[in-house]
């Protein structure tokens, strides 16, 4: 009996410091902590990546530390880069937490092409606020685009709305932002051969071109600059509830106007479509090489770090497989062209009446 009750002892003493021990690991693993997260933080996340704009000082692994965010260290330093320690990326490269800050404006230009690159990509793919509802207006396939619909954003009559660029004859997005948010909708399109006319009672088509000048171009295109368009229109003063801008490439000569003119101040959502590399804004199945040159790479990061501290922020992205192409870095797919749907951020909380 003795030798009996000594081993029912000894078994439950196994049992017992058994589950303490696998519910301690259990509960300290990485894994736990992962599944305890039911959702990201991005008014937090934003506010980090705020401060990382505006105070370049903290940038380095002693003040990541005392914020509490050492990951953020990581990534550059590792690469024996610690003076370039203000491009951070959390490790968890892919996961839903990988988040890239933007240097400023000046190291851009001591960085390598490549780094630029892997930069460039890195940042243009991440979701930089939560938008709750997210709704396609337009087509499934090109054509449509991704609106944010939560209240601080949502449009709301009587609302206006500048689309530049068409796909074809394809106007189902303007059509549809007009029917579903009686918004005054204005398409621009210089390349279609088709004169101004009205589509319905609030959708107007031109065929006009945004640029950097107003006048033609050596193809016959009439092309005018935003602040004459407003004028043309007596729309200045008006808010923008929508700006799209799908240009082929015009981006990189309207976009710096646009901000330095202040324009966008009064934009709440800006939806475009990035052609980084030459020639991308043709199809073109036999240009194999579309690696965008270090020069467009660094002036797309300064518009893109423009748009930031203007308030812009990410809420969601669409990488075009049109434009794909392996790169000449990092041996892996990428494209040439990529659509980013953003809100802006000093609107967040402010519901719209």
């Amino acid at each position: 009996m003795r030798l009996k009750t000594r081993a029912i002892l000894v078994y439950f003493s196994i049992v017992c410091f058994g589950s303490v021990f696998f519910g301690l690991y259990f509960i300290f693993t990485p894994a736990y902590e992962t599944k305890q997260k039911k959702g990201i933080d991005f008014a937090a996340k934003d506010k980090w990546s705020h401060l990382l704009h505006k105070q370049p000082s903290v940038l380095d692994a002693k003040h990541y530390n005392e914020l509490r965010r050492p990951d953020l260290a990581l990534g550059w330093a590792e690469k024996g880069n610690a003076d370039r320690s203000n491009i951070w990326e959390d490790k968890k490269i892919g996961s839903e937490n990988a988040e890239i800050v933007l240097p400023e404006k000046d190291m851009l230009y001591t960085m390598s092409w490549e780094e630029i690159a892997f930069l460039y990509h890195k940042y243009t793919k991440q979701i930089q606020i939560n938008c709750q509802d997210i709704v396609r207006l337009g087509r499934v396939t090109d054509g449509g685009w991704e609106v944010c619909d939560d209240s601080s954003y949502r449009p709301s009559a009587p609302c206006l709305v500048y689309s530049f660029g068409t796909v074809g004859d394809d106007f189902s997005f303007d059509d549809a932002v007009a029917r579903r948010y009686k918004c005054e909708v204005h398409s621009f399109d210089p390349s279609m051969n088709v004169k101004d006319y009205q589509r319905d009672s609030t959708v107007y088509f031109h065929q006009l071109g945004l640029a950097d000048f107003t006048g033609e171009t050596s193809d016959g295109w009439k092309m005018s600059t935003f602040a004459d368009i407003r004028k043309h229109f007596h729309h200045e003063g008006k808010p923008l509830s929508i700006l799209k801008l799908d240009i082929e490439e015009w981006e990189w000569k309207v976009l710096p106007s646009l901000l330095k003119s202040g324009y966008l101040n009064d934009t709440s959502q800006l939806l475009m479509e990035l052609h980084q590399c030459e020639g991308c804004s043709r199809y073109n199945p036999a240009q194999v090489d579309k690696e965008a040159t270090q020069e467009r790479y660094i002036l797309a990061l300064q518009i893109l770090k423009d748009l930031y501290d203007l308030g812009f922020r990410i809420f969601w992205e669409h990488q075009n497989l049109a434009c794909s192409y392996i790169s000449k870095f990092a041996l892996a797919e990428r494209s040439g062209c990529c659509e980013l749907h953003m809100v802006q951020s000093r609107l967040l909380g402010k519901k719209k009446v």
